[in-house]
């Protein structure tokens, strides 16, 4: 049978390791799915458990197979399993990055716009439950939402804040027209903020106080929501680049089939040897088997023992031929008693028993004259013969 290294065991910093391996590529499986952060957290919790056993089991059947140390197969399933995907991710976020800066090929934009808005100042009481609403070019939007524009067309956004109460207030901005990639850079931030004034209109008291409120948008441009990693991963015009990119994903597709054909090989040579290893076992145990019977000499178990022709075995125990239940091993005990007699009714004690289980839980009793003695060594090499050839399946006669 073939020796190799079968069942190392991680010690702590090994298991670290390979856990480290297991997040760093579950990063870069989230860069393949949209920008959703309730998605990508149910990637790491289901991805945990299922590619935590893909790298263990990588890393195991790599020693299988390949006779590695557990350090080697740790390198082997790092190289593996982070290398290339190092590399995706590399161009990926090169190719991010080119994308945003570059004009769209649709003029379609897609941004992600934050709102803060502030009250800076004001006269008198205006209210206190107040509402606010942010328009692009006439389209309404959320802080943080995104949304597209046509990057040919300047954009304007318009601020609304209401007051509620019996009569509401509004005050209304719009900034002036904005122009993106203006520098030929469309990655670059844009701020530009609205300054808000709304005016008490309802009834005499109140008349001409106002409140002023300050809000500030932040434009950021971002890949849009439709794209995946690969639209991203081969944003390219360069032919030859191109072709790289094909070369790196080929060879993740060829990382992952190397995985799966380690998996099941080492599988496959963990059945066989598991097979080899009863088979083994087996020729073993028949060996022994003959061995043992060669030994008896075609005698019964009793003889080669040398255990006297008059004594029988009743459940494992002697008996001689005495008129006793257990012949001349027969002791006696009473119910409550914590001595083993001799004589038939001594200190009350009418239960027969066996010498052998007596010896163990009672004591002698003085009266009687009775002694403890040595258990005869053809008992005991008798009992050694019967469980041996129980073992081998071996009857008595």
């Amino acid at each position: 049978m073939k020796n190799i290294n079968r069942n190392f065991e991680y010690n702590k910093l090994q298991q670290l390791v390979l856990w480290v391996i297991v997040l760093l590529f579950l990063l870069f499986i989230t860069l393949l799915v949209p920008d959703n952060a309730a998605v990508k957290l149910l990637i790491f919790l289901v991805g945990i458990p299922l590619i935590g056993l893909v790298v263990i089991f990588t890393s195991t059947n790599l020693s299988l197979l390949y006779n590695f140390s557990a350090w080697k197969s740790i390198i082997c399933t790092a190289i593996i399993f982070i290398v290339v995907p190092t590399i995706m991710t590399a161009i990926y976020y090169s190719h991010n990055n080119r994308y945003l800066s570059s004009a769209p090929t649709n003029n379609q934009v897609s941004l992600r716009i934050t709102a803060d808005v502030k009250r800076t100042g004001g006269v008198g009481s205006v209210g206190n439950e107040w509402s606010y609403k942010h328009e692009i070019n006439n389209t309404t939007f959320k802080t943080g939402e995104i949304v597209e524009i046509n990057s040919n067309k300047p954009f304007t956004i318009t601020s609304t804040i209401t007051e509620h109460d019996d009569i509401s207030d509004i005050g209304r901005t719009t900034s002036n027209e904005h122009f993106l990639g203006k520098s030929g850079d469309y990655s670059k931030e844009i701020s530009l903020s609205n300054t808000v004034k709304v005016v008490e209109s309802g009834g005499h008291k109140n008349s001409g106080d106002y409140a002023i409120f300050s809000v500030k948008y932040t434009i950021n441009r971002v890949i849009p929501s439709d794209y995946t990693f690969f639209d991203i991963y081969f944003f390219t015009n360069n032919e030859n680049e191109s072709i790289f990119l094909w070369i790196v994903l080929l060879l993740s597709l060829g990382c992952i089939a190397f995985v799966v054909f380690v998996i099941y090989s080492g599988k496959k040579q963990e059945s066989q040897l598991e097979a080899e290893k009863k088979a083994e076992e087996e020729r073993k145990f028949q060996e022994e088997k003959r061995a043992f019977i060669e030994s008896l000499g075609g005698k019964r178990l009793r003889d080669v023992a040398g255990v006297p022709p008059h004594i029988v075995y009743q459940n494992g125990k002697p008996k001689d031929n005495n008129n006793a239940e257990y012949g001349s091993f027969t002791v006696y005990l009473s119910n409550s008693g914590k001595c083993f007699h001799g004589n038939k009714g001594c200190c009350s004690a009418y239960r027969s028993a066996h010498y052998f289980t007596a010896k163990q839980y009672y004591k002698p009793c003085s009266k009687c004259g009775y002694r403890y003695h040595d258990i005869p060594e053809w008992h005991t090499r008798y009992i050694a013969l019967r469980n041996t050839a129980s073992k081998y399946g071996i009857d008595e006669e």
